[in-house]
């Protein structure tokens, strides 16, 4: 896998917050602290959408959708994101 670099610019709290965290032995980089709160969102995500396939699934034979229907959909992801 390969690396690319990201420039980020970050409040002087959030800065001094991150640091705090690799100063104390929990991350060796700020680098390794960001990928693993990257990885921890991708996670959560994963997870909203294998439970809405599974209610999916549950709810019972399918239904013909329109256009409508899938952003009434991409709402409720949306909607769900938001309260996480």
């Amino acid at each position: 896998m390969g690396m690319t670099n990201l420039n980020i610019s970050l409040p002087e709290s959030m800065r001094s917050f991150v640091e705090s965290r690799v100063k104390s032995g929990d991350y060796g980089t700020i680098s390794e602290y960001l990928r693993d709160l990257i990885r921890a969102e991708q996670g959560k995500e994963q997870r909203l959408f294998d439970q809405l396939v599974k209610e999916g699934i549950e709810s019972g034979p399918s239904e013909p959708f329109d256009k409508a229907d899938i952003e009434k959909a991409r709402a409720e992801i949306r909607r769900r994101l938001s309260e996480k």
